[in-house]
């Protein structure tokens, strides 16, 4: 199987943001439930007023003694504004992890895929949510077919071939990749061996032929001599007059 390499490591830190942000959430709507109750006291309180004072105040000196009240809610909203602007910054930048490493997996499986061509057996990948609720792939594989040809190791050197080139197709191969290509370079030795084998038998048994054509030939060849030295004696047998005549021709001289 091909694989993206230095995935844990990426995985792990993806994982961890979310959570940080969650726990940036809490904070902040605690910020707020205390600047409300905060307000709330302030504003029900009653203004402390002096022995002496005269209960008929003008409004002007009302609003003058709320001044602080007012101060510290605007404070308050600030913080909040600014916790909030940081807490985004960091929501943002996980997305923008994600979407760099979502890009980097799908263009290494292509690159695979692409050149794999029919060794391939299938795509998948591994997924993580990010804080703006879309999914990432974040991880994937390309299954290949990396079996040898039965029977046949001039076949077996050319898939081995594809397979070698589709596990360093990426510009980044990972080590998975490059045991997957050294597993195909071993498979093509083997099948080298083979086909070299077979290639060897096949030339001695056509020796062997030939040896044993040449053999029958000289045979016939060195029997020829013998087979026509017993013609001639057959034939010269066939000339020679038997016993009898030879007596005919005594007794009665010609």
């Amino acid at each position: 199987m091909l694989d993206i390499g230095g995935l844990s490591n990426f995985a792990t830190i993806s994982r961890q943001q979310p959570v940080g942000m969650v726990e940036a959430e809490r904070i902040v709507r605690e910020k707020e439930k205390a600047s409300i109750v905060t307000n709330n006291s302030q504003s029900s309180s009653s203004i402390p007023v002096k022995d002496n004072q005269d209960l008929n105040t003008t409004p002007s000196q009302r609003i003058n003694d709320t001044s602080g009240v007012n101060a510290q809610s605007r404070m308050n909203a600030q913080d909040d504004e600014q916790s909030s602007q940081e807490q985004q910054m960091k929501i943002d930048q996980v997305v923008s992890q994600l979407k760099a490493r979502d890009r980097e997996v799908r263009a290494h499986e292509q690159a695979h895929l692409a050149v794999a061509g029919q060794y391939a057996t299938g795509l998948s990948y591994t997924y993580q949510s990010g804080p703006d609720g879309k999914r990432y792939a974040i991880g994937g594989e390309v299954g290949i077919d990396t079996s040898a040809v039965s029977g046949d190791p001039e076949a077996t050197i050319q898939k081995m071939m594809v397979v070698q080139s589709a596990a360093m197709a990426p510009a980044q191969p990972s080590a998975q990749d490059y045991r997957v290509a050294s597993s195909a370079r071993q498979a093509m030795a083997e099948a080298r061996a083979e086909l070299s084998a077979q290639q060897m038998e096949a030339s001695q048994s056509s020796s062997n032929v030939s040896n044993s054509e040449k053999e029958v030939v000289d045979n016939e060849e060195a029997q020829q001599p013998r087979m026509i030295a017993d013609r001639a004696a057959f034939e010269t047998r066939l000339q020679m007059p038997t016993g009898h005549e030879m007596v005919a021709d005594l007794v009665n001289p010609s």
